[in-house]
């Protein structure tokens, strides 16, 4: 049968058609795969407020070494994945490396790619409030290493510069700041830049913290809680799937409940009481045992009943903290079913199975 008119004419236009044209990458893409290419750069920047002025310095050299200076008082320096930090009269040093190492171990290899390092300027608006800017070395996966693009470049553009209200910054090609505008008298401005280039290990180095206060021992157990809900964070952005909601859930119930001592302690308890049993009434009979025994097993699993109530409300604001309270609900659900799959797995069987051997 031959098709005419316009049902033949689309059907020729479908034909004929060319396949749709593959996206180029964005100004954005195209800064982010140059400058997460440098092997190394070197970069100081003045920022002022008007009536003084202090200089900010990043360096980088692939493949792990970091540093970021902020005035005279200020150091973030980062090795072989040891995080230095040297704050006006405080010290400290965290192997941030072994604690992801540790995450890894406890609750598999679940990130897409391992956390790299990214230099971040900005909460551009501080310096107008008398304050500095945000300046850190972040950490995370799927880090690009100048962290100040993705802000910058969703900016309204005219020619090199993006500006939003007061603020105007001057985004060269190579992805640095020339220069920031901050409202009439506040402003960052380039100093000296050198990509690709050697840069000196005394770049490298910490300032003499002789007679810091070293708060390593306190900071470690901080970066290691810290650490700890960006693990789940990054694990639950970048794969919401049910494999690594559990994992991760029966992780941290196994961590903080300790279910194999939780069961111990009821094993020990009930054979206390039904040794009691034995000394009061010798002749006890196997069904008064077992009467107690039922009795033990009612009280048991009813308050862990109240228990998994209690983690499930507790598991909840976990997840709502580490994902700032924007967990889709799919992904609730997700979460909700794993605690209670861990609670029957861990505690509501093992616990199940201590009785079930006396009522034989």
């Amino acid at each position: 049968m031959r098709t005419t008119g316009i049902a033949g004419l689309l059907l020729a236009a479908a034909g004929c058609a060319a396949p749709p044209a593959s996206r180029g990458p964005t100004e954005l893409e195209k800064l982010q795969a140059t400058s997460d290419a440098y092997r190394s750069f070197h970069y100081k920047a003045e920022l002022s407020d008007g009536t003084r002025a202090v200089m900010i310095e990043l360096a980088w050299r692939a493949p792990d070494r970091a540093i970021l200076r902020y005035g005279s008082s200020h150091v973030i320096f980062l090795s072989g994945g040891v995080e230095h930090r040297l704050e006006r009269k405080t010290y400290t040093a965290v192997d941030t490396g072994a604690i992801l190492e540790g995450l890894k171990k406890t609750y598999g290899d679940l990130l897409p790619f391992p956390p790299q390092i990214s230099f971040m300027l900005g909460n551009w608006a501080l310096p107008l409030q008398g304050h500095g800017l945000l300046a850190r070395i972040d950490l995370r996966p799927l880090a690009h290493r100048l962290g100040w693009l993705e802000e910058v470049v969703s900016r309204p553009r005219e020619g090199r510069l993006h500006q939003w209200g007061a603020l105007e910054w001057d985004l060269r090609d190579d992805g640095f700041l020339q220069h920031v505008k901050i409202g009439g008298s506040a402003e960052l401005r380039l100093v000296e830049l050198s990509i690709d280039q050697p840069v000196d290990d005394a770049v490298f180095e910490l300032p003499a913290h002789e007679g810091a206060v070293d708060l390593s021992e306190a900071q470690r157990r901080q970066r290691g809680e810290e650490l700890d809900d960006a693990f789940h964070r990054w694990a639950l952005e970048a794969r919401p799937e049910a494999a690594v909601v559990e994992s991760l859930v029966r992780a941290d119930l196994a961590r903080r409940v300790e279910p194999e001592k939780m069961i111990e302690i009821q094993r020990k308890n009930l054979e206390d009481d039904l040794e009691a049993v034995r000394k009061q009434k010798p002749d006890a009979p196997g069904s008064a045992l077992r009467e107690r025994t039922e009795i033990s097993r009612g009280k048991t699993m009813g308050a862990l009943g109240i228990i998994e109530e209690d983690l499930q409300k507790d598991f909840a604001r976990r997840l709502d903290r580490y994902l700032s309270g924007r967990a889709p609900e799919a992904l609730g659900e997700l979460w909700r079913a794993a605690v209670a799959r861990q609670v029957d797995l861990q505690l509501r069987r093992p616990l199940e199975q201590v009785f079930a051997e006396k009522l034989r």
